[in-house]
């Protein structure tokens, strides 16, 4: 598909989406997501601009996720997770999906 082909295709796709929803917040929240990944503010998306907001960089959003574990749940501040500071956090961690909402947990490791 040309790039022009791509830019056609989203502008329907544009329309669909923003035309067809049900309620205002999620039209509002489609539409910020959409000028977000707009980075040259053409109203368009482009095929890089879509990869990014389909296929985000999956390492950057998993290094922030383990921060944010790390720093809620490592009340020792000792960089290190013992398992009782795991089960303190419970709700934090199997709301996770870094822990793939809890399913992680289950193993025996443990």
């Amino acid at each position: 598909m040309t790039e022009m082909g791509v830019l056609a295709t989203l502008e329907l796709v544009d329309w669909k989406i923003f035309h067809t929803l049900g309620n205002e917040e999620d039209l509002t929240g489609t539409r910020e997501n959409f000028n977000h990944n707009d980075e040259d503010s053409n109203g368009y998306l482009d095929k890089d601009e879509v990869l990014k907001w389909v296929a985000p960089n999956i390492e950057s959003i998993a290094s922030e996720e383990a921060a944010h574990l790390m720093e809620a749940s490592d009340t020792s501040r000792d960089g290190s997770l013992t398992k009782d500071e795991i089960l303190d956090q419970h709700d934090l961690w199997v709301g996770s999906e870094a822990t793939d909402y809890g399913e992680l947990l289950m193993r025996d490791e443990l």
